[in-house]
Formats: structure tokens, C-alpha cells, sequence
């Protein structure tokens, strides 16, 4: 079967779409960045696993520490994991294309690790990519083997039904409504279910670090930024899809909607008193240890 995540590559490798990601970078920074903190703080010698790795700006900026020893980062988007090689591969960080749903994954993923020499992980990160997947219990349970002693895996997804808008805007949830049902976005209550998901999968000690990214008054660059990185590409998505069946009555009743109320919502939620949040779970944890 055809991954979620490799349907339809080229879409997520253009202009657009690279400088939304940095604008996602931008805003998870302070979700993260106490995470990150705490896990490096007097390590070394750190091994880290990157699933979704993208262009690899994110992967280099959060794993320069000098905790970090190797970095793995495998993305499913070819060319986007070309161009991570090209630009930050050397002999800390290595990029490399790679589908996790792919029937050979795993024998896929142990001969790059035989190839650097890793024998297990200290961290995992996956970020936004279980909600693309298929199966992403399938992907958890095989990656738990692989956390070494002290090792930390750390996730991070939408969670739509934690998402606000004050003062409140019918326009926000018919919206959210839609975006539930672009099957470009993913599944996006996997951030609420996270915690459940890792430990269906063994892993325990499952926290929850961050579970929004808020602006409210005063902060009117932060909340365009809000609207960039979680409502700026539906358009584009449905404009694709419109593209692929011009015959397709809900892409085309989403086409209309969006001409008649985007410009709209985005100001309702970048106007001065607004307070909006968008639900966003980063989740740290550890595997299990097996009890005698």
C-alpha cells in the first residue's frame, strides 16, 4: 500500500510551502526549546534518530548542541532529503530519503544504522509525521527497541479539538471542520491521542510539554504567523485536489467557501483583542523497562 506521506511529493517542496516551514520553526521554538534544554543538559555523546526531517534546517538547528555526537534524519520527500544532504550532510549529520511505512523500513533503517555505526539512539523525534501515517502504532512499537538506556523519544502533532478563537467566529470551526477532512493535512487529533498511542506501544513516562501555541493582544506578528502556519496552505490544498477532479463537489464547495470567508477569518484572528490557540502536543517519553 502507498504511504500517506509519499502520495503527490512534489506538492510539499516548493517556495511556498519551505517558507511556511520556517515559520513553523519559528513558532514551535518555544514549545521545544525547554525540552531540548533539559535533554542535553550535561550529556554527551548523543546519538539522534530524526524522522521527518524535512530540508534539514530544523534537524541542524536543534542538534548542533554539543551533546550531539551523530544525527540520522530521514525524510520521504526525495528531494527535499537531497537537499538536506547537500547543504548540512558531513560527518555529524546524515539526511537520507526514506519511507517509514515502506514494507522494508526496518531492514532499511538497521543497514543505515550498521553503515554510521549506531547501535541504538538517545533521542527520537518525530515531528508531524504519525499523523500521515497509516499505521503509526506500527512505526512506535518498531522504533522502542531501539532507544538505548536513558534514551527519549519526543513527538509532536496538531490537536484541533484543543484549538480557540476569542472572540468567537463560526468561520474558526467551520474551518477546522474542513481541514479534518483535507487529505493532505493528516489526521489531526493525533496530538490529543499521543500520550495514549506511546503507551499502547510500551513506552512510559509519557509528559506532555507544550499543548498550544497562543497570541493574544499585543502580539499581532505572532498571531499572523499562527494563521500562516496552520491555516495559510488549505487553499493550496484544495486547489490541488481541484486540479486532480474539477468534478469533485466538496473540493469545489471548499473553493467557494474560501473565497467568500479566508480573507475574513484571517482577520478575525489577527485583530487586536483576539486571543487565538491552536492545539499543539509535544510529548516526551521513554521506553519501558521490562520488569522480571
Amino acid at each position: 500500500m502507498e504511504s500517506a506521506l509519499t502520495q503527490n511529493q512534489n506538492v510539499f517542496s516548493g517556495e511556498k510551502e519551505l517558507m511556511r516551514l520556517r515559520t513553523q520553526n519559528r513558532l514551535m521554538h518555544e514549545c521545544e526549546a525547554p525540552v531540548f534544554r533539559e535533554l542535553f543538559a550535561g550529556r554527551r555523546g548523543l546519538n539522534v534518530l530524526d524522522i521527518g526531517s524535512n530540508n534539514g534546517e530544523k534537524t541542524v538547528r536543534w542538534f548542533s548542541d554539543p551533546a550531539v555526537a551523530h544525527v540520522l534524519g530521514l525524510e520521504y520527500n526525495t528531494l527535499l532529503a537531497q537537499q538536506a544532504q547537500a547543504n548540512y550532510g558531513d560527518g555529524r549529520f546524515r539526511f537520507c530519503p526514506c519511507d517509514v511505512e515502506d514494507a522494508e523500513f526496518p531492514q532499511r533503517l538497521a543497514a543505515l544504522m550498521a553503515e554510521e555505526g549506531l547501535e541504538g539512539f538517545d533521542v527520537i523525534y518525530l515531528s508531524f509525521v504519525l499523523s500521515h501515517l497509516h499505521a503509526p502504532e506500527a512505526l512506535l512499537t518498531l522504533l522502542r527497541p531501539l532507544l538505548r538506556p536513558g534514551g527519549c523519544l519526543i513527538a509532536v502533532e496538531t490537536d484541533d479539538a484543543a484549538a480557540s478563537l476569542a472572540p468567537e467566529d463560526r468561520r474558526f470551526q467551520d474551518f477546522l471542520a474542513m481541514l479534518a477532512q483535507d487529505p493532505y493535512a493528516g489526521d489531526r487529533s493525533t496530538g490529543g491521542r499521543l500520550r495514549a498511542m506511546l503507551a499502547n506501544c510500551g513506552y512510559g513516562d509519557a509528559r506532555l510539554r507544550c499543548g498550544a501555541i497562543s497570541a493574544g493582544p499585543g502580539e499581532e506578528e505572532k498571531k499572523a504567523m499562527i494563521f500562516e502556519m496552520f491555516f495559510s496552505y488549505f487553499p493550496e490544498d484544495v486547489e490541488i485536489l481541484l486540479a486532480a477532479d474539477p468534478e469533485d463537489a466538496r473540493s469545489a464547495q471548499w473553493a467557494r467557501w474560501l473565497e467568500e470567508h479566508h480573507d475574513a477569518l484571517r482577520r478575525a484572528i489577527c485583530a487586536a483583542p483576539s486571543r487565538v490557540s491552536m492545539g499543539m502536543s509535544v510529548v516526551s517519553c521513554a521506553a519501558s523497562i521490562e520488569r522480571s
